[in-house]
């Protein structure tokens, strides 16, 4: 195992830890600019 390999190892465990709150926050993202793209279709 390369020490890249290592690094992407780590890496995926800090993912896994951080998912829950990233996936959260990416939700919210989409579910705002969804809302905004509604209002901006509305307004034209």
């Amino acid at each position: 195992m390369s020490l890249a390999d290592y690094g992407y190892l780590n890496l995926g465990r800090l993912y896994s830890k951080e998912i829950n709150r990233e996936s959260y926050v990416c939700m919210t993202l989409r579910i705002s600019m969804r809302i905004s793209m509604i209002i901006a279709i509305h307004r034209t």
